[in-house]
């Protein structure tokens, strides 16, 4: 958003823009003073003992503006947490919910009170959407969240094989509340793909983060093509009861 000029705001080229507030401090201080030999000193009385007289200063201090400050300080965060440009501006109030026991899990979720959940059926009904809505909504109630897609995941920890990037496993989910993983099983039918997949699972289940996927396949084909029997169980203890077959109709239009 652009500065708002509300109030003496003033634009920033980060996005982060100010309020300047002028206050006024009094402060006492021992005043120097030149004694009968023209020595500089401290100012004492005719005990010896210190004098103090009153100073008033004036600061200044800059603050993200409460407004249009605030609300940027937040869609920065958004774009942090790793969701495509895109889909920023995909949120609940355009979007459509396609059954009210859908809307129930995803308010639990946001309101911490399930761990996790998986969104799966044909592309192009929504989920990404949703994932994007509820990752919007996350953090701007102030909760750190992590968005990833699996093959861009997967890209990014093969890149790293050369040196040049950090790998992400080693930092993905630091700090982080909340993960939206999205397309999982879109990615390589690879021995390499299937065992890393397995890991990142494992790890975000023992890192105690909540998780919302959203995929493509059925539970029962994440289990042949790609989940081996552990990762298949802790995955039972991240989504629990909220496995959700999405059957809306293709909201990207048809080809």
């Amino acid at each position: 958003l652009e500065s708002c000029q509300y109030n003496g705001c003033t634009p920033s080229d980060s996005g982060m823009h100010s309020i300047t507030y002028i206050q006024e401090h009094t402060d006492f201080i021992q005043p120097w003073v030149r004694d009968e030999f023209n020595r500089w000193v401290r100012k004492t009385d005719e005990n010896k003992e210190p004098v103090y007289e009153p100073i008033t200063r004036a600061y200044s201090t800059a603050k993200k503006c409460p407004y249009c400050g605030a609300i940027n300080e937040k869609l920065l965060k958004l774009k942090s947490s790793g969701i495509g440009a895109d889909c920023v501006d995909k949120h609940f109030k355009n979007y459509e919910f396609e059954a009210p026991q859908l809307k129930a899990k995803i308010d639990h979720f946001i309101n911490g009170e399930i761990r996790g959940g998986i969104l799966w059926g044909k592309p192009g009904n929504g989920k990404t959407h949703l994932l994007s809505a509820v990752a919007r909504e996350l953090v701007f109630r102030g909760k750190s969240v992590r968005y990833v897609s699996h093959q861009h995941l997967l890209e990014t920890i093969k890149r790293s094989f050369d040196g040049n990037e950090i790998d992400p496993r080693l930092r993905w989910l630091d700090g982080k509340d909340y993960i939206l993983f999205d397309e999982l099983g879109f990615c390589p039918r690879t021995d390499w793909a299937r065992q890393t997949t397995n890991e990142l699972i494992h790890a975000a289940h023992a890192a105690g983060v909540k998780i919302l996927f959203a995929s493509n396949l059925s539970p029962d084909q994440l289990k042949s093509k790609l989940l081996d029997m552990r990762t298949s169980s802790r995955m039972g203890e991240l989504v629990g009861q909220f496995v959700y077959n999405m059957k809306g109709a293709d909201r990207r239009g048809g080809f």
